[in-house]
């Protein structure tokens, strides 16, 4: 598994545990869901934005670390 797909994988065992989607995190980032999608996107397919996994594992709750 690629590093990417990891991180991903992560970040979406992470919302589901918290019960949060795509537009909560939209909502708190000021962007809209159709962007986070892309986010999201672009991380699986191993085109890591680290500030952007960084907003979201801010916005969850966790350490960045946990998803690598």
């Amino acid at each position: 598994m690629k590093n990417g797909q990891k991180i991903y994988e992560n970040i979406k065992k992470e919302m589901k545990k918290q019960k949060i989607n795509q537009s909560d995190i939209a909502k708190m980032l000021g962007m809209t869901r159709a962007n986070v999608s892309t986010i999201l996107t672009r991380i699986k397919e191993n085109k890591v934005s680290y500030k952007n996994t960084i907003k979201i594992a801010d916005i969850l709750g966790v350490n960045p670390k946990n998803f690598f």
